[in-house]
């Protein structure tokens, strides 16, 4: 009886430097997978802007070629939907338009032999310091 009572009164617990020092220890583990949860963070951020960037690209894309294949070049230009024309500079007629927090740039060539380039520009704002998104193709005017 008394080796089973001088047994449970000679052991410990924890003690407290155990508890900080396995504290310590969890924390510089999670310290360090932090920046892997914010660096992901901000690349599914970028990722989704540039699609959905170059969403909008492409459906400005879609409807322009709506265009060359139901109007002639000169009725064309005038039915570019919601978008604002800015004028034409040399053989190009600039358009621009706001949409869905983007700003969108059209840039379309007068037709060479029925050919014509088609330039758009996604930017994320007016200021066009940041360009999300860009397609150029080459349509043919029928």
């Amino acid at each position: 009886m008394r080796t089973r009572l001088k047994r449970i009164c000679s052991e410990r617990g924890i003690t407290l430097i155990e508890i900080i020092a396995s504290i310590t220890i969890l924390t510089l583990i999670i310290m360090t997978f932090i920046p892997m949860f914010t660096q992901s963070m901000r690349s599914t951020k970028l990722s989704t802007d540039m699609l959905d960037a170059t969403y909008i690209a492409q459906s400005t894309m879609e409807n322009v070629y709506h265009l060359t294949t139901s109007y002639p070049f000169i009725e064309a230009v005038k039915h570019v939907d919601d978008m604002t024309f800015l004028g034409k500079e040399d053989k190009w007629y600039r358009y621009v338009q706001y949409k869905e927090g983007s700003y969108i740039e059209l840039l379309v060539e007068e037709p060479d032999h029925d050919l014509s380039n088609v330039l758009v520009k996604v930017y994320s704002d007016d200021s066009k310091k940041k360009l999300e998104a860009q397609m150029e193709t080459i349509y043919r005017w029928e």
